[in-house]
């Protein structure tokens, strides 16, 4: 047998039934909340180009944060090395000194 909605081949318990499990599952959504589930879907599934535009500069923009979370992490990585070196600079500074006097 051969589902009415997604056209996928299926065996059925009752020969009456029409619809695979999957679609039969949606049938009944359909039935229980009718237009709900038309305007769910289209607000997930599918999306206007202006809507798609959006989605594309939110991405963007989502990666460009994540980069200049990358910099300046690696900004204060860098920053830390330098302070262990400059410690270390002025830790054998003072035992020159300490040498001299």
């Amino acid at each position: 047998m051969y589902c009415y909605l997604c056209s996928q081949e299926y065996v059925g318990l009752l020969t009456t039934n029409y619809y695979c499990e999957s679609c039969l599952r949606i049938k009944r959504y359909v039935n229980i909340h009718n237009k709900r589930v038309i305007q769910i879907l289209d607000s997930v599934l599918s999306r206007s180009v202006e809507k798609q535009n959006n989605k594309v500069k939110l991405e963007v923009i989502n990666e460009i944060e994540k980069k200049k979370e990358e910099l300046d992490l690696n900004d204060s990585i860098s920053l830390y090395n330098n302070k262990d070196k400059l410690i270390t600079e002025l830790k054998e500074n003072l035992k020159k000194s300490k040498k001299t006097h």
